[in-house]
C-alpha cells in the first residue's frame, strides 16, 4: 500500500483517489458541508427571509409606531397590497397535480441525496426543502392582513408574529443542517468508521 499523505485521509488532494469523499469528479469539487459558500449561503438565505416580511424590511415597522399616521397608512397600504399579489398566487389551477409533482421530486431529491450518501444533493435539500414551510406561513400573513382590521398596531402583530415563527424554523433549519454537515463530515473523514 503506498504512503498518504495527510490531506488523503480527509479526502482531498492527490493522493485522495479512492477515498469516501472523492466522487467521480475529480476537477469539480462538490462538497459543500466543508465550504465556507455553503453555509455562508443558508445564513444570509435565512436572514433575508426573515428581515423582510411582505416586501418591506421588518425594522421598518418598528420605526413606523413612532411615524406620522399618513407614513403608517402607506406602511399598511404597500403591505396590503402584497398580501393581495401573494394570495392571488395561491390560487393553483391544477393543485393535486401540482402538490403530488412537488412532493414527488422532493422525495426523489431526499432519497438520492440521503440514501446514496450524495453530499451536494444533501446541502442543497437542507438548504432549500425547509424554505417551503415559509409558503405557508406567507399564506397564513396574508390571509390575515386581508381579512384584518386597518389598523397599525393589528399589523403590526400580525407581522411581528409571522417573523418569530419564520425566525423559529430558520433556527430549527440552521441548527439541523449544522448537526448533519457535522455528522457527515465526521463519518467522511474517516473518524466516525
Amino acid at each position: 500500500m503506498p504512503l498518504q499523505t495527510p490531506d488523503a485521509s480527509l479526502g482531498y488532494g492527490p493522493d485522495a483517489v479512492r477515498t469516501k469523499r472523492s466522487g467521480g469528479l475529480s476537477q469539480v469539487e462538490t462538497y459543500a458541508f466543508s465550504s465556507m459558500w455553503f453555509w455562508a449561503l443558508l445564513i444570509l438565505m435565512w436572514t433575508l427571509i426573515t428581515s423582510r416580511v411582505m416586501g418591506m424590511p421588518y425594522y421598518y415597522w418598528k420605526l413606523g409606531k413612532n411615524a406620522d399616521a399618513d407614513v403608517q397608512a402607506r406602511m399598511m397600504d404597500a403591505t396590503l397590497l402584497q398580501a393581495q399579489v401573494a394570495l392571488s398566487y395561491s390560487e393553483i389551477r391544477y393543485p393535486s397535480l401540482t402538490m403530488g409533482a412537488v412532493s414527488f421530486v422532493i422525495a426523489l431529491w431526499g432519497f438520492s441525496g440521503f440514501l446514496y450518501d450524495h453530499e451536494l444533493l444533501q446541502a442543497t435539500f437542507l438548504l432549500f426543502v425547509p424554505l417551503l414551510s415559509v409558503v405557508p406561513l406567507r399564506l397564513w400573513l396574508a390571509r390575515n392582513l386581508d381579512s384584518a382590521e386597518v389598523t397599525y398596531e393589528t399589523y403590526y402583530g400580525l407581522i411581528t408574529r409571522y417573523r418569530r415563527l419564520c425566525m423559529l424554523v430558520a433556527a430549527f433549519t440552521i441548527s439541523l443542517s449544522t448537526f448533519w454537515g457535522m455528522i457527515y463530515n465526521l463519518a467522511h473523514a474517516n473518524i466516525l468508521t
